[in-house]
């Protein structure tokens, strides 16, 4: 991706839980660190108990979320950018068990700047849900 003069690579990976493989993902990123700028994973599956350093390195900021109880399988959502890029989260108001969703503005030269939004919904999740969503998604322009 383009960003003015700036190229962003971005990697996404649905990567079904995380959680019994912390030591293997966090070698896997260290190897291909240099590669990307920011990683963005839905199906994270992780649990409050996992810490940010057990699958990135410092120079990572970690952004995260999942709505989904802790006993069901599924969900969760992560957003790592490199910290050499100015950026913050952007609070968004929708809590709903079927949706894990993480919004992060980054900032290019204090004038541009691009909005990533990580989502995951849950395959099970009525259609009046996803309905919702959208509309919430249209408001947010």
């Amino acid at each position: 991706m383009s960003t003015g003069s700036t190229v962003l690579n971005i990697n996404y990976q649905n990567v079904r839980g995380l959680n019994t493989k912390t030591n293997s993902f966090y070698n896997s990123v260290c190897l291909m660190e240099n590669e990307y700028d920011a990683i963005a994973l839905t199906e994270t599956w992780i649990t409050a108990d996992v810490h940010d350093s057990e699958l990135f390195p410092s120079n990572f900021l970690i952004y995260r979320n999942r709505n989904r109880p802790v006993h069901v399988r599924g969900g969760g959502v992560l957003l790592a950018v490199k910290n050499v890029y100015k950026t913050s989260a952007v609070p968004i108001d929708f809590n709903d068990p079927d949706i894990d969703l993480v919004m992060v503005k980054m900032y290019f030269n204090n004038v541009s700047y691009l909005y990533i939004l990580v989502v995951y919904i849950a395959p099970s999740s009525a259609h009046q849900v996803r309905e919702i969503f959208f509309a919430f998604l249209e408001c947010l322009r």
